[in-house]
């Protein structure tokens, strides 16, 4: 195990912990803060069965992230790593390719619902006039192709440094 891991998450390469902590501590409180406007506008506006749907809605999103999204990716980030380790890949070639899934999640999710609106038939044809799912294919195409040319990059430049050492 490197020294690294080893470290207690208190201590940061050129941190101090009193830096450390304030900002963990500043973030926490924006979050809270955000967290109470949320609440504030959720439970101060909608009544009645909308109520009950939105906080159903966020139920759903609590099960789905906690059931099914966090073990999912939590299995795949331990294939990947265990797969780069035995191929030889650098750590930070597979960051890439997790940065260019990470932009193509958010894509997609920002897209999802824009394709079926579409496929619903919206009520006025103006409203909906791109062709979103050809587009979001594009997106991940060009995301793949980024994401292995800087794999390529950055496992070549590894290899050189490995080399000369």
């Amino acid at each position: 195990m490197s020294a690294a891991a080893r470290e207690p998450v208190t201590r940061t390469r050129g941190m101090s912990p009193g830096v450390f902590w304030g900002l963990r501590l500043g973030l926490y409180g924006l979050g809270a803060v955000f967290l109470v406007t949320g609440a504030i506008l959720l439970f101060g506006r909608p009544t009645g069965p909308r109520l009950l749907g939105i906080v159903g809605w966020l139920a759903a999103a609590i099960v789905l992230h906690d059931a099914i999204l966090v073990p999912v990716l939590t299995l795949a980030g331990r294939v990947r790593d265990a797969t780069g380790r035995r191929m030889g890949i650098p750590r930070a070639a597979t960051r890439i390719v997790d940065a260019a899934v990470v932009v193509g999640g958010v894509l997609t999710l920002a897209v999802v619902p824009e394709i079926w609106a579409k496929q619903l038939g919206p009520a006025n044809p103006t409203v909906l006039p791109g062709d979103y799912g050809i587009r979001l294919v594009v997106v991940w195409v060009v995301l793949a192709v980024l994401a292995a040319v800087g794999v390529v990059i950055v496992t070549r430049r590894a290899r050189r440094a490995a080399a000369a050492r």
